[in-house]
């Protein structure tokens, strides 16, 4: 998908645009570029009013069409779940075709236990907004000389708790991320108390009380937080985005600080994207519109799948694809087989799941979510996961599950109807008990595929409890050659 440094050397050369300094590590793709943003609300927009635009937003909107735009972030993500991303496979193949990656993280790391002590004051006085701490008087807050002063210390010192674990983690960031050929930005933290608009009315008294918070948040941002950002700029490359600096003297104007909240408001988030897009390669922002498409799950595939299983089949739970032209409109039914079943990847909140996974015994009811080349797919997949030779569904293969196959067997015979599994009290758990009982043919519908539940299954259920005092034994080693 990524061509070679010297290609977008020649893009860039015919736009008439001066190369970036970074050159040599970006390889923009002129057929699709990709761009994956990773952090925390900072990205996701929290706290944003309807139809504000966070700085994600505004991105995805001036990348050409076609661009493959990825945001894996949630609002309160501290440096150490961001690094939890970076070790999740399914982020780690979006992060291996992505043209550029932008992170964010560290500002919960710091403030998340400052905004809960501000919140315990902002009870405690009665107050709507954090500056009322500072601009109302005394008499009308109830507070006390040695009371104020004991809020500004109390609130100067909790941002110090996670300031080495932060700067650590964002070396670690910088450090994985460095792996990737790709252009790497990063926005560093801003101090979110750098001021309240009416900071300059403020008695010398209040003020300095006002400054005996701002300037330790000041601090552990300089020498901690963003002094690890500027390593790992000089490190592995990364390109910065100066928010510190930017945000400085204006968190009214660029934060909800009113709000007693960190993450920037629509103007913060309005100046964010702008200086990212600035340092982003320009042969991302100006690459040829290219066929863009949606994906949605036309026909549900067969839920029921084993414990055992290392990774969901798309041609297993999945049907059919409506796949959307989204220049033409036109559509049409794709089923996974035909699209490369490889290349759709399952997930439960964003993170990579699978049904060994997500089992929990006795058995497993859910749904999972599916992407195709990283794009999402609408719709979910029901999934049900129970252990092979499993018919009463107790999570356990034990004698009994041959038992219940063949009084199953022996009860058809006569033409009966029987329930094998006291747990299957519905036509799904049914199915999945059945799937489940045929060790060798694992049928989805009841037999009418062709395979069907006989002795045979009930000898290699037994043969694998058997095989089971001994070893940890495979399902192969069981069937009939």
């Amino acid at each position: 998908m990524k061509k070679m440094a010297a290609y977008t050397l020649a893009f860039l050369l015919a736009a008439g645009v001066t190369a970036p300094v970074c050159l040599s590590t970006v390889n923009a793709s002129a057929e699709r570029p990709s761009v994956v943003v990773i952090g925390d609300g900072i990205v996701s927009g929290a706290f944003l009013g309807e139809g504000e635009q966070s700085f994600a937003d505004i991105l995805q909107a001036d990348l050409p069409a076609g661009a493959v735009f990825t945001v894996y972030a949630e609002d309160g993500y501290t440096t150490g779940d961001v690094l939890d991303l970076l070790d999740d496979t399914a982020v780690q193949g979006t992060l291996a075709d992505a043209d550029a990656i932008i992170v964010t993280a560290g500002i919960h790391d710091i403030m998340d236990d400052f905004m809960d002590l501000a919140y315990q004051y902002k009870d405690k006085y009665g107050v709507e907004k954090f500056s009322d701490l500072y601009t109302m008087s005394q008499e009308d807050l109830g507070a006390t000389d040695p009371q104020l002063i004991d809020m500004s210390l109390a609130l100067s010192r909790s941002v110090e708790t996670y300031q080495e674990s932060c700067r650590d983690n964002i070396l670690q960031i910088g450090e994985k991320l460095s792996g990737y050929d790709a252009q790497l930005i990063a926005v560093n933290v801003y101090n979110s108390m750098d001021t309240i608009e009416n900071f300059s009315s403020l008695s010398p008294n209040r003020k300095l009380g006002y400054n005996s918070i701002k300037n330790p948040i000041g601090t552990v941002l300089k020498d901690y937080v963003n002094a690890a950002y500027t390593e790992i700029a000089g490190t592995y490359g990364f390109e910065i985005v100066d928010a510190y600096t930017a945000f400085a003297g204006l968190a009214y104007q660029y934060t909800n600080l009113d709000e007693m909240e960190v993450d920037p408001n629509a103007a913060g988030h309005a100046w964010l994207a702008a200086a990212v897009e600035e340092v982003l390669d320009p042969a991302i922002l100006t690459a040829e519109p290219q066929e863009s498409f949606t994906y949605e799950i036309a026909e549900q595939g067969c839920p029921y799948c084993l414990a055992e299983d290392a990774a969901f089949s798309a041609e297993k739970l999945i049907g059919a694809v409506k796949v959307t032209d989204a220049a033409t409109g036109q559509a049409t039914l794709q089923k996974p087989a035909d699209m490369g079943a490889d290349r759709f990847a399952f997930s439960v909140d964003g993170k990579e799941a699978s049904p060994a996974g997500s089992y929990t015994a006795p058995y497993y009811i859910g749904s999972v979510t599916a992407a195709y080349d990283g794009q999402p797919v609408s719709g979910e997949c029901p999934v049900m996961i129970g252990k092979k030779g499993d018919a009463d569904l107790d999570g356990q293969v034990s004698v009994n599950d041959a038992t219940a196959v063949l009084k199953y067997v022996s009860m058809s015979l006569f033409g009966e109807g029987y329930v094998y599994s006291d747990a299957a009290e519905d036509a799904q758990l049914e199915g999945l008990s059945y799937c489940l009982a045929d060790v060798d043919g694992e049928s989805v519908d009841h037999g009418a595929d062709g395979s069907e539940l006989g002795v045979s299954d009930a000898t290699m259920i037994l043969k694998y409890i058997a095989m089971s005092m001994f070893e940890d034994p495979d399902w192969s080693e069981c069937l009939a050659k």
